[in-house]
């Protein structure tokens, strides 16, 4: 039976072969005649008068290629050098007064003019206009002067995120601020410490740290230093480190807080490209103002070890 439909199959092709040759035979050799017998046998013949586009035919590999060895890419030699920390601010410290336990009095520099922190990231920008006024906290008792922070804080650094708006509507206690709460948020961090300045607040307390002991021991400055980054640590990157002192001589706490940076610890979360962006620490750190985030040298000014 196979072999008879074979047969039978390559007979309709002999006979329509013949077909095609006989049209050929009888009509000529027109192009029409070509075109009705060729098109009849293949698909896509063009007509008469048109000229047929050839398109390549991409077939794909039956077997995929072995992969080429291809050498190992010469890694990139990077050299950054390491430039330690200039030695202007530890001169600085040791020519502005300090208090009973040793701590530079930021507020006496600054009433002395012996520091003359900016008031913006460009020289014409003037100081904010500073608040005389002073509040009494009961039951300390304890005189808050507002003329020494709006020196150097404005007020919606403090309000109503730290402070309400409203006398008396806080109810602090020392516990409260030894746990970073209320004036914690900087005393012991940016500000003098708190077990040590008691005689800044506590205007009835003479000698202030000297009443607590008879041979204060010399502090280190309050430096406030913040570890930030913490998953560059992922990466193989030390934390930044960032130094408030340096940034505190040099500008008013106002400049960053609360325009560029939170009063909260971790409340920003910044990465590396949007302070190269121009954000957050790019802000400065763009080559003009200080020294630019985007440089490879720069790394290690403050992704320290």
């Amino acid at each position: 039976m196979a072999v008879w439909k074979r047969r039978a199959w390559q007979a309709a092709l002999v006979a329509l072969w013949m077909v095609a040759w006989g049209g050929l035979l009888l009509g000529g050799c027109s192009e029409e005649t070509r075109y009705s017998v060729l098109s009849f046998l293949f698909e896509g013949v063009p007509p008469p008068g048109q000229t047929m586009k050839w398109e390549p035919v991409v077939r794909n590999a039956r077997r995929p290629a072995p992969p080429r060895s291809t050498p190992a890419p010469t890694p990139e030699v990077i050299v950054i050098k390491e430039e330690r920390p200039p030695d202007w601010l530890d001169k600085l410290l040791k020519t502005l007064p300090q208090d009973d336990a040793g701590i530079p009095d930021m507020t006496a520099a600054l009433n002395q003019k012996l520091l003359q922190p900016q008031a913006g990231t460009k020289p014409e920008v003037k100081p904010q206009p500073v608040m005389s006024l002073d509040v009494k906290l009961a039951p300390m008792p304890v005189v808050f002067s507002h003329k020494v922070h709006t020196a150097w804080l404005a007020c919606t650094s403090c309000h109503p995120a730290i402070f309400k708006m409203k006398k008396g509507a806080d109810k602090i206690k020392m516990a409260d601020l030894y746990t970073g709460k209320y004036c914690g948020k900087c005393h012991a961090k940016v500000a003098f410490p708190i077990t040590t300045g008691c005689g800044h607040c506590h205007q009835g307390m003479p000698g202030g740290a000297k009443a607590a002991t008879a041979k204060p021991k010399p502090l280190k400055p309050v430096r406030g230093e913040i570890v930030m980054a913490r998953k560059a640590a992922d990466q193989g990157i030390p934390p930044a480190v960032f130094p408030h002192l340096p940034h505190r001589v040099l500008f008013r706490c106002y400049v960053c807080h609360d325009p560029i940076f939170k009063m909260q610890r971790g409340a920003d979360a910044m990465t590396m490209d949007q302070i190269t962006d121009g954000k957050y620490c790019g802000a400065c750190h763009n080559g003009r103002t200080a020294f630019a985030s985007d440089n490879l040298s720069n790394c290690s000014r403050c992704h320290r070890q």
